[in-house]
């Protein structure tokens, strides 16, 4: 730590305390930093965004401006429905692939699932132009977010995070020639509205290093609670059956001259309760986030703790993820139906799968849904088994301590294959 004391807050109550007082105890200025150190912005887009994000004095800030600005765009109706229309056609599209040729498809469960994901979402953000159709640019992607540690340590980018800096500068290339172009006149409402306001506010190289650090916020947690969501749904006979059950009820079919279409509505994310729940408890039981904050201003917390200017503070989720007060004694166990009509009110503070507060994902729902029409058509459609016939958990990579949600371990081979009468076909989807 640069400097100050170090303040751990693993109290749900406390954590709630904190939510209201975001500008004193501040993640923005925390993210400003990480935005900027990553992206390797220029001086003066990096004054531009550490500006104003500490306190209320003295004008507006770009980061917490941009912030609203995309919160606004990604609010419920027809915009976001738009993105997950893409992002649910380019699933069915890019899972239809193997059904002939071969029939059964061999892959590692998390470089698969991180593929097919990185292009769904992308493609429903950037449109017909997206950048990360180019495979190189998609792997520099994964090159710099894999390796950002490096970066954010300060090492030489040219020597000891030659990885990290090669597979920025890769994407940050792809993204200024999208820009150029104003390829994203093409794209969702969101990379319009983001577009217009990075544009007023950096030079053109700066906008596509910021864009290329939003990446991460698109990206690296989406990946890992839609491998964890889908491994626990195939991995327990008992959750795969509720899961395709409760698919099936919102699945309608339509025939057509030999031809079928299956449509899913997912109008109402209350009908799927069981998938819901898997991931959130995927959230739960497989988080690996710290949340950091500085402390802008002294700060008196519950009328009883003093935070100190200059002081830094984390939350582990961990401690508040397996807090037996407010989970039960099952909290060590992974639950798929923990967060369907739980026993008891659970304390916002316990859980920080989204974070909370000012800070609460302004993508959550969009990778909620997104997740969930994953899930429902490979389980609807997909019979999925191992190498080696057994569901053996890879643990987690916590090398990364930048993620909230981590990454297995260790490889798992599966064999993906379509289950009787479901082969051929398409697929529509209601938002």
């Amino acid at each position: 730590m640069p400097r100050g004391r170090l303040y751990v807050v693993n109290s749900p109550d406390l954590v709630l305390s904190l939510q209201k007082q975001p500008r004193t105890v501040s993640f923005w200025l925390i993210e400003s930093k990480f935005t900027a150190t990553l992206g390797a912005l220029s001086k003066n887009a990096t004054k531009q965004l550490l500006d104003n994000v500490e306190t209320d004095i003295g004008g507006k800030s770009v980061l917490i401006e941009g912030l609203k600005a995309t919160h606004v765009a990604l609010m419920p109706g027809t915009p976001i429905n738009d993105m997950l229309q893409v992002t649910s056609r380019t699933f069915a599209t890019r899972l239809g692939h193997f059904e002939t040729d071969p029939k059964r498809l061999r892959v590692d469960l998390w470089s698969w699932l991180r593929h097919e994901v990185t292009m769904g979402t992308t493609e429903s953000v950037y449109g017909p132009s997206n950048p990360y159709r180019n495979s190189e640019v998609e792997q520099g992607f994964w090159d710099f977010a894999d390796n950002a540690l490096t970066l954010l340590a300060g090492f030489a980018a040219n020597a000891f995070a030659a990885k990290a800096h090669q597979g920025r500068e890769r994407v940050v290339a792809a993204l200024e020639d999208y820009f150029a172009a104003q390829s994203y006149n093409e794209g969702s409402h969101l990379i319009k509205v983001r577009a217009r306001f990075i544009q007023q506010s950096f030079a053109k190289n700066d906008v596509a290093r910021f864009e290329c650090v939003n990446g991460i916020a698109i990206l690296v947690n989406t990946v890992p609670t839609a491998f964890w969501t889908v491994w626990h749904v195939f991995s327990d006979p008992a959750v795969l059956e509720a899961v395709r059950k409760e698919a099936s009820s919102i699945l309608s079919l339509e025939e057509n001259g030999g031809s079928v279409t299956r449509t899913l509505d997912f109008s109402n994310l209350k009908r799927l309760p069981v998938i819901a729940s898997v991931m959130q408890e995927s959230l739960r039981y497989r988080t690996s986030g710290t949340g950091a904050r500085m402390v802008v201003e002294d700060t008196l917390l519950e009328n009883r703790y003093l935070l100190k200017k200059g002081s830094y503070l984390i939350i582990p989720g961990h401690e508040l993820h397996f807090d037996e007060a407010a989970w039960g004694k099952t909290s060590g166990d992974f639950d798929f139906r923990r967060f369907i009509e739980p026993p008891r009110k659970i304390n916002s503070g316990n859980f920080r799968g989204f974070g909370g507060g000012a800070n609460l994902c302004p993508g959550r729902m969009f990778a909620m849904t997104e997740i969930s029409a994953l899930v429902a058509m490979l389980a609807l459609k997909y019979d999925m088994t191992t190498e080696s016939g057994n569901w053996v958990d890879p643990g987690q990579d916590f090398s990364n301590v930048t993620l909230a949600i981590s990454p297995p371990k260790s490889n798992i081979i599966v064999d993906i294959t379509a289950r009787e009468g479901w082969a051929g076909g398409s697929w529509d989807f209601r938002f």
